[in-house]
């Protein structure tokens, strides 16, 4: 790339004279005569008459057709250039991000199919089951006796002294983040472990009416219960060191019939948490399934081949010997321990 007086300062990158518009340099004029063929399609033509040369896509002549330049193929310069900058033009299948509409609308300008985030998915839908009016209340009542002791040192060091008393861990109370249901649920998993000592401080105090009733507790230890899969599946699918397509469609199934299901020893509060999780969760269900089941299919595919190939040459004598026990990774612990039964 040049400055205004001709000399080159990047001879990584090249601009278009036409549109200004800066292009990555692979030692060759591929890069640019994509862009031309796709952006600049009259100027293009003229330079295959002048060349000689054919379509670098299909090796065909440009005919007249080819030449017309409608409203919506001027509208996309910018979107197709960044493909093209990457060098992924050819390679991008589909993209991942979350829900957001704005998001979305990006990769309907690239042209790119958008596939939605399984774990943001999972925090809609779980946060959806956290604003049923009993858990809401419930969870306002346990922030405020997290803010109790995190805002008074008097207070903190007599919940140190009641957890050497018991002997529970010296931990401290975990404030939750609104945006991240995470957090809520390691703030309850905290207050149930240290529900003695919190319970020990608070009857010696002025401040009584912060105690949670025996109903309250249950709801809490419900929670726990129930989230506890999600926050693993999540963790599971934030991975980035293993592939997670294939894990999607079962894991959404185990949630809704097995973490999901209505038993009969199911509380109300339980039930209607259940309910607005697997309410939320079966409407994205049918889009990311749907969307996901014909990259599945390729990628089973592919795999069978694989597997007829090494079958075919492979010798039972040249073997290894069967190993004792593997630990399990993440994923065979997500798909097998956290859903058995």
């Amino acid at each position: 790339m040049a400055d205004s007086d001709g000399m080159v300062v990047d001879k990584k990158k090249i601009a278009c004279r036409l549109c200004r518009v800066i292009i990555a340099y692979s030692g060759n004029t591929s890069n640019m005569t994509y862009h031309l063929e796709r952006l600049h399609i009259s100027e293009f033509k003229k330079y295959l008459e002048k060349t000689g040369k054919t379509n670098s896509v299909n090796g065909s002549k440009l005919s007249e057709e080819d030449t017309v330049v409608d409203d919506e193929a001027e509208a996309q310069p910018e979107s197709e250039q960044l493909t093209l900058n990457w060098k992924i033009t050819d390679k991008v299948c589909g993209g991942i991000s979350d829900n957001g509409s704005n998001i979305v609308n990006a990769f309907t300008l690239l042209n790119i199919d958008h596939f939605p985030c399984i774990a943001h998915t999972l925090q809609l839908a779980v946060n959806k089951g956290l604003k049923v009016a009993r858990v809401q209340r419930i969870i306002a009542r346990c922030k405020a006796i997290v803010s109790h002791f995190k805002r008074s040192t008097k207070e903190t060091y007599k919940l140190r002294e009641k957890q050497e008393l018991l002997k529970l861990p010296q931990h401290m109370l975990v404030q939750d983040c609104v945006t991240r249901w995470g957090s809520t649920l390691s703030m309850l998993q905290r207050l149930i472990e240290q529900q003695t000592a919190i319970s020990a401080v608070l009857v010696e105090g002025k401040d009584r009416h912060l105690m949670l009733e025996s109903g309250d507790w249950e709801v809490v230890e419900m929670l726990v219960e129930l989230l506890k899969p999600f926050q693993q599946a999540t963790t599971v699918m934030g991975a980035v060191r293993y592939p997670t397509l294939s894990i999607v469609k079962p894991l959404l199934y185990k949630l809704l019939t097995k973490t999901l299901k209505i038993t009969q020893g199911d509380s109300a509060t339980s039930k209607a948490v259940k309910q607005e999780i697997k309410k939320d969760l079966d409407d994205s269900k049918r889009e990311i399934v749907d969307m996901v089941e014909e990259e599945l299919i390729s990628l089973e595919s592919d795999s069978t081949n694989q597997e007829l190939r090494t079958e075919e040459v492979v010798d039972d004598d040249d073997l290894d010997p069967p190993v004792s026990k593997k630990k399990k990774g993440p994923i065979s612990k997500l798909i097998g321990d956290l859903f058995e039964g």
